[in-house]
């Protein structure tokens, strides 16, 4: 019998191997390119007010389930999701796979790499 830990592991490498990252660096090309994509920030939205990255919109975690019909029309372009940490992210990505979206990456280094890269921000609601 596998011990309960190692499974663990092992789903955890599965789930994480489906996710794609987009550079700090590359996110910010295409920001500035103006390439279209839609960029989700699953932060509150207090924490989305205080800072965010140019271009993103707010769909808070707690949110996101109820709200995937906003997402499948801009699926086609691309979409990038990125919280404080990563932990939020990880768990939107679940939810938008799980609702048959595919074209999906996460931000490497999430919102607090891109605060301390001291990469263009936007504030307000």
């Amino acid at each position: 019998m596998v011990p309960v830990c190692i499974l663990m592991i092992a789903v955890a490498a599965m789930v994480s191997g489906q996710t794609q990252q987009i550079s700090q660096q590359e996110l910010l090309q295409r920001i500035e390119g103006k390439q279209e994509m839609l960029l989700i920030d699953v932060r509150t939205t207090g924490e989305f007010s205080v800072g965010r990255v140019p271009g993103a919109v707010n769909i808070p975690l707690n949110e996101l389930a109820e709200r995937v019909g906003e997402i499948r029309p801009h699926h086609d372009k691309g979409v990038i999701l990125y919280c404080e940490s990563g932990r939020r992210a990880g768990v939107a990505e679940r939810v938008l796979r799980e609702a048959g979206l595919d074209n999906i990456r996460q931000l490497e280094g999430n919102m607090s790499a891109w605060r301390q890269s001291q990469l263009p921000m936007e504030t307000g609601k």
